[in-house]
């Protein structure tokens, strides 16, 4: 009798459940047939955009296209962007008020915005030099929908009407994984990211590669979504919508739910026993002003405001405990996401910047949940250059005889200066001045919400008949004593 050697057990094994994963995307596929795509070897330098063809489409039926970007072979992200929801007909029609991204174009290219994770000419950037690809995101279905849904408008001032949306995100993403298996064959290293939207099948899909890659090291994060919990009135509404149920539950481990038990939360559990060496990551911040807006969007009117910070804390704990693994990174204030921004460089909670958070768990190095202490403000790393362009700023605007409301389109070499060109003149001595001018936008958030949310808060706030001379003092204040907490030495 031969006999069977405990590695060449698991070889088999690992192979077996690698070519399950490529039957069930097989299976789940259509008859229309696909578009012979380039290959790994065809792409020219930098961003490639693809088009799929087949049965990929975006909500309204326009095409379909992913962006990819050759790099080493050996060390693969996998971004899935965000881009909002829908699932009812006043937030799924294009003409009235849509909150979900409808198509793809060259503007979705991450080459014409180089920031954060896509910042490749950063030494700081984790990821420069791996191979990239980037799942656009156009379906109102967060990525996991494979149903064509028919919603009722009723216009305020016309006859009812419907509107077919086209929930293919599976497919969608579906199409870029063929051609990631295609081309990538043994990947050492892979993340599977998203932001938003794109966040949350995140764990689905890192752990359907892990398994494609039995040998890889797998690391998943979704990059702000960890308030959305089964109990909100929303999720089975959105699920039975999107025909999420029918997509999970061709992979194993999805038969026992629901779609009144399944959650988001839930993506990450059956990832982790499943695949038990995946890494599985969570980033978040305490008052996302994003999440709040869907959260309220998805439940009853005469409900009370959304808990973000206590919806994150039980959706983390009931992942902790079906994956001890799981770690989370909790940073203060309400932004939203953190990987296709800057603030992925100058994030800062309880002492720990998220860059080195993040580059040490996608290295494999052990790392601890990190969660903000003063978590109603974002902390930032700042730099003693920062505390230069501050000091410069609080001279600048020393008495109420040197500052200047309305702010001037052109800023003038002598004083009265408004704060917009005070922060200027500061740059122009200091160096980059952005961590300040975000950090002062977001106080201004904080002590002033009767100012518009979006545009130049600086020249908002500058600019108000209710901003006076001492309410300018207070905010450049409330700066110098979050820099003292924070600075670090280097430019």
């Amino acid at each position: 009798m031969k006999r069977t050697s405990c590695s060449s057990t698991t070889r088999r094994s690992a192979a077996v459940l690698a070519g399950t994963v490529l039957l069930l995307f097989c299976l789940a596929c259509t008859t229309e047939g696909p578009a012979r795509l380039p290959t790994l070897a065809d792409l020219a330098p930098g961003w490639n955009m693809l088009r799929p063809g087949g049965a990929t489409t975006c909500a309204l039926g326009s095409e379909y296209a992913f962006f990819a970007r050759a790099g080493d072979p050996d060390r693969l992200v996998v971004y899935l962007q965000g881009g909002g929801a829908c699932w009812r007909g006043e937030n799924c029609d294009p003409n009235s008020r849509p909150t979900y991204a409808r198509d793809v174009d060259e503007s979705d290219d991450p080459g014409r915005r180089p920031v954060g994770i896509f910042d490749l000419d950063n030494p700081a950037n984790p990821l420069v030099g791996w191979s990239m690809v980037m799942v656009p995101y156009c379906t109102g279905d967060v990525h996991l929908g494979d149903r064509e849904a028919s919603y009722e408008v009723t216009p305020p001032d016309g006859p009812p009407r419907r509107i077919t949306i086209r929930h293919r995100g599976f497919v969608n993403v579906r199409a870029v994984l063929e051609w990631v298996m295609a081309n990538y064959r043994r990947p050492r290293e892979i993340l599977v990211a998203g932001s938003s939207a794109g966040s949350i099948p995140a764990p689905f899909y890192a752990m359907l590669l892990a398994e494609r890659y039995p040998t890889a090291r797998v690391t998943a994060l979704g990059d702000g979504s960890g308030a959305y919990r089964r109990t909100r009135p929303s999720q089975s509404e959105t699920l039975r919508a999107w025909g999420t149920l029918d997509v999970v539950r061709r992979f194993e481990g999805f038969a026992a739910y629901d779609e009144e038990s399944l959650g988001f939360e839930d993506l990450y559990i059956v990832a982790a026993r499943r695949s038990p060496r995946l890494r599985l990551l969570q980033y978040d911040a305490a008052h996302d002003a994003v999440q709040a807006f869907y959260l309220r969007l998805g439940q009853q009117d005469d409900a009370a405001e959304p808990d973000l910070l206590a919806l994150i804390e039980r959706n983390r704990a009931d992942i902790h405990a079906a994956a001890p693994g799981f770690r989370s990174y909790l940073a203060g204030g309400p932004e939203h996401t953190i990987l296709w921004r800057s603030a992925l460089y100058d994030t800062e909670a309880a002492g720990v910047l998220f860059r080195d958070w993040f580059a040490a768990a996608l290295a494999g190095e052990p790392v601890g949940d990190v969660v903000c202490r003063d978590c109603d403000f974002p902390g930032l790393h700042y730099t003693t250059a920062d505390g230069e362009i501050l000091a410069y700023l609080r001279r600048t605007l020393a008495a109420p005889d040197k500052w200047r409301r309305p702010t001037a389109d052109r800023c003038t070499p002598e004083p009265p200066w408004s704060l917009p060109c005070a922060l200027r003149l500061a740059g122009e001595v200091h160096g980059d001045p952005q961590r300040i001018r975000r950090a002062l936008a977001l106080e201004i958030g904080l002590r002033r919400p009767d100012l518009p949310a979006r545009g130049d808060r600086l020249r908002a706030f500058n600019d108000d008949v209710a901003t006076d001379f001492g309410q300018l003092r207070a905010l450049l204040d409330a700066i110098g004593e979050r820099i003292a907490r924070h600075v670090h030495a280097g430019g």
